[in-house]
């Protein structure tokens, strides 16, 4: 009826689904950047590529952005511009797929999506198990960064 697609023929009969019609699917573009404790001054790009996908309130989102300066803002380091905020359900932390070039870290780098939020965080690991924020002193004015991440909304 225009509504939706509706599965409900496939319900296991358990009762547990909440909703059995796929009522909402798009595909777009954002604008990822990169904020330092929240601040953009003087930051600027060679390029900026976001693409994404929402199914129900699942969002993938991808993106590769290179930065033609780093600009004056200082301290920690998070990509900026998700397409939607995330879910607000408390304890809600999603993993995030990170790529970087020309940006210095201990051992090994990670990214996460925190609840209501729109950013993705960027931390750095050492091989002994400790973690700090990636801040600006780990880019350079002509660092890069691609993402993969799915979300809840």
């Amino acid at each position: 009826s225009g509504k939706g697609i509706d599965f409900s023929a496939t319900s296991d009969g358990s009762g547990t689904m909440t909703s059995e019609v796929l009522d909402d699917y798009e595909e777009g573009t954002w604008t990822p950047g990169i904020s330092f404790s929240d601040g953009v001054v003087g930051i600027t790009y060679t390029t900026q590529v976001g693409r994404y996908t929402k199914v129900g309130d699942m969002v993938t989102a991808s993106c590769y952005f290179k930065l033609s300066s780093k600009g004056t803002s200082t301290g920690n380091a998070a990509i900026t511009g998700l397409p939607f905020t995330s879910s607000s359900t408390a304890g809600t932390l999603t993993a995030a797929t990170t790529w970087f070039k020309l940006v210095s870290f201990a051992d090994h780098h990670q990214g996460d999506v925190s609840s209501s939020a729109t950013k993705v965080g960027l931390t750095e690991v050492t091989n002994a198990g400790s973690f700090t924020n990636l801040l600006d002193t780990n880019f350079i004015n002509t660092s890069e960064i691609m993402l993969n991440v799915t979300y809840r909304v």
